[in-house]
């Protein structure tokens, strides 16, 4: 596998950061580096990833934005961090609590290689037989209402837009975050407008693909905060119109 890279936005993470697991993680994998994005923390975050990174300082980088960005600006900062800092030859990003584990990243980064047609892989969260997929009803409902609202609004078929874990090639990174987003949590939603409008739908359809995780496992502590939820019809609203107007392929 070629040389990768993974960007995790920390906000406030100083009680779920398993830096245990990361090290083994990167013990056994040597062909990835991280990039930890602390968004303003106003715990010990920052400090925390400090000390990891003194640890392994050529497989461990930090990028610190001293105010809360949100989770789509601390992405783009770690990605163009990544691009122009580290140029590796794949990008992606998960979620710092690793509902995601890192092994999944590994699988997505491999399939993205061994794939030359495939440009950008989603990790879907897919519950079926052989895999360990765990997460409340709640959650899971409205995730499916919600994909298929974005699917219609895409006109493209997207299961699962809104996982946290999502690999590229350094070309489409580079191409697809130079931009600010004009949301915070449905930056992913932006990215397949974006993806749609520049390269066109059939390239879409071939060049992204959904990759059903063997495991994902929700954990307490969401950063999104209830009152965020009302922003979410206003906000889809804004991005539809705001790239529909931009759209000039099918």
């Amino acid at each position: 596998m070629q040389n990768c890279c993974i960007v995790i936005p920390c906000y406030n993470e100083a009680g779920r950061l398993n830096f245990n697991l990361i090290d083994t993680y990167l013990n056994d994998q040597k062909d990835v580096v991280l990039v930890f994005v602390n968004d303003g923390s106003r715990d010990d975050t920052f400090d925390m990833l400090q000390a990891f990174k003194e640890k392994n300082p050529v497989r461990i980088f930090t990028v610190d934005l001293q105010t809360n960005a949100g989770k789509a600006q601390a992405v783009r900062h770690g990605i163009l961090f990544a691009l122009n800092e580290i140029k590796p030859d794949y990008i992606g990003y998960l979620d710092a609590d690793l509902s995601t584990p890192l092994i999944e990243m590994d699988k997505m980064f491999a399939y993205l290689d061994g794939n030359k047609n495939s440009k950008v892989i989603f990790g879907s969260r897919v519950k079926r037989m052989g895999s360990t997929i765990k997460r409340s009803w709640i959650r899971h409902y409205t995730g499916r209402v919600f994909a298929t609202l974005i699917s219609a609004m895409l006109d493209l078929p997207i299961y699962d837009s809104q996982c946290g874990a999502k690999v590229m090639t350094a070309e489409r990174a580079s191409t697809l975050f130079q931009d600010e987003f004009l949301t915070t949590w449905l930056f992913d939603i932006e990215f397949l407008f974006r993806y749609k409008n520049l390269f066109g739908v059939k390239r879409t359809l071939t060049e992204i693909y959904e990759y059903p995780l063997f495991e994902w496992i929700e954990n307490k502590g969401s950063k999104i905060r209830f009152y965020d939820l009302f922003a979410v019809p206003v906000d889809l609203i804004r991005i539809y119109l705001h790239y529909s107007r931009k759209s000039s392929i099918n």
